[in-house]
């Protein structure tokens, strides 16, 4: 899509498309697109001792993959180290339906390479299974 914006002041058109992560600055030379990050939007899904699986909504990365460590702990990786100490953003939801227990998912950004997922039951025990079309959004900043 093709989106422009008419600046009054200077009586031009300026072409202010970008991708997703894109945003708008002004300088003295007027408005550009400026890259603010990344953005990586999907539902995961895991059983037994598999991998999270992803339905991938949206990906500024390019490079995330799934490993399953052990039971209820799971990591999120990327091959080129794109998940920025103090600029990564991390969010998760618990869609798991079983109200007889407390049911947590963390995820902690470990490295520029690795995101660590847990599931957790009743704050200590680690399961497995619990993610069902569970969204997760994670993004960089510069």
């Amino acid at each position: 899509m093709i989106i422009k914006w008419f600046d009054e002041f200077e009586g031009k058109f300026y072409d202010i498309s970008g991708d997703t992560g894109s945003g708008l600055k002004y300088d003295v030379d007027g408005w550009k697109s400026v890259d603010v990050g990344k953005k990586y939007v999907a539902l995961l899904n895991q059983s037994s001792t598999s991998a999270p699986s992803a339905i991938i909504l949206e990906d500024d990365f390019g490079d995330i993959y799934f490993e399953y460590d052990a039971v209820g702990q799971y990591f999120i990786k990327s091959t080129s180290s794109q998940f920025t100490e103090d600029k990564t953003w991390i969010m998760i939801s618990n869609n798991y339906s079983d109200t007889s227990y407390i049911y947590t998912f963390i995820a902690d950004w470990e490295s520029t390479e690795k995101i660590v997922l847990k599931t957790i039951k009743d704050a200590t025990t680690k399961l497995n299974d619990l993610l069902i079309n569970t969204s997760i959004e994670i993004r960089t900043y510069k």
